[in-house]
């Protein structure tokens, strides 16, 4: 490691491999590496369903979830619909839709990211593959759930509900998948279970659902080590929730200090990470905080913007340490 800080990528700040180490040796001495995984991954998906009730039939397991956003669009391409997408929102559903040559038609969200829904319900009455992040990435806020329902209910095409930072907002469409056949819940091993270097991410669906997805899925999607760490995570719930719970506090942290700040406007958050507009369109702070070795994101957003994630409380105190130096600088201009 430089030294820096980062504060970029939503990633979990702390390492279950260095927090878990005698056991995660265990399973990597059992690993048959000479040995192709095998690539129905249904100890895998057996262990996610358990989790919620389900068969290993409604579970697909994919590189991240950026490779299931991928296989979702394969799968459904020959169908003709447009993929519709709220903006701002992440940038993978766009850029994926893209590169296959598929229409994209966005939604635009007001001041306060909500949802137009009476546009958005008259876009996808006629069929879309929609994509929704709950919450949503970089706004940071979940949708009303009954909204939501009104929407996929609508949608006779597919609907994506990317629920990459459920562990954060405790909020889900989980329940939906009973009722409808054609709804997609994606999650990923990603952020609250520490594994972004793993890239393991799974989607929940109707059992139809995913046998489109596997068609289209490569072999061997998913390494073996990979594969056994998510297993071994599954287990480890009370160090998620932990986890969870330490980062939620510091973000809320973070945010009470932040809402002091006369350039900045803080927005809530339900994920992991904290959106905020820069007042003041002289400030840069992303080239601020990178020359004092942090990195944070400029969001895929017209205007200054900038977005921080949260980390261990040492992290976010340096960075309210850093702000709250410049807004005394900047009151002495």
């Amino acid at each position: 490691m430089d030294g820096t800080l980062k504060a970029n990528l939503n990633e979990n700040p702390f390492n279950p491999i260095s927090e878990l180490k005698d056991e995660f040796l265990r399973v990597l001495e059992s690993i048959e590496i000479n040995r192709y995984p095998d690539q129905s991954y249904r100890d895998l998906k057996s262990a996610i369903g358990k989790k919620f009730g389900l068969s290993y039939e409604n579970i697909a397991v994919g590189n991240g979830s950026d490779e299931l956003i991928l296989y979702i669009l394969l799968a459904f391409r020959s169908k003709g619909l447009p993929v519709v997408i709220p903006y701002p929102t992440f940038g993978m559903y766009e850029k994926t839709a893209f590169l296959l040559g598929m229409r994209v038609e966005k939604v635009y969200l007001d001041e306060n990211w909500d949802l137009p829904i009476e546009s958005l319900m008259k876009l996808v009455s006629k069929g879309a593959i929609l994509f929704l992040g709950y919450p949503n990435n970089p706004t940071a806020n979940c949708w009303p759930k009954e909204e939501l329902r009104s929407i996929i209910e609508i949608n006779p095409g597919i609907t994506v509900v990317d629920e990459a930072y459920h562990e954060f907002s405790g909020k889900t469409m989980l329940d939906l998948i009973f009722e409808r056949d054609n709804l997609i819940i994606l999650r990923t091993f990603s952020k609250a279970f520490g594994m972004a270097g793993a890239r393991v991410g799974y989607a929940i669906s109707h059992k139809r659902i995913i046998e489109r997805i596997d068609e289209v899925r490569l072999p061997f999607n998913l390494n073996l080590f990979s594969e056994k760490m998510a297993l071994l995570m599954l287990e480890k719930d009370f160090w998620v929730k932990e986890k969870v719970a330490h980062i939620v506090e510091n973000r809320d942290w973070l945010i009470e200090n932040l809402k002091g700040l006369d350039f900045l406007k803080v927005y809530p958050s339900e994920t992991n990470f904290i959106l905020c507009k820069v007042l003041d369109e002289r400030l840069d702070l992303l080239t601020f905080f990178k020359e004092r070795n942090i990195e944070i994101r400029k969001p895929d957003i017209d205007g200054n913007y900038i977005r921080i994630s949260v980390g261990k409380r040492e992290e976010v105190e340096r960075i309210w340490s850093l702000l709250k130096d410049l807004q005394e600088k900047l009151w002495l201009k």
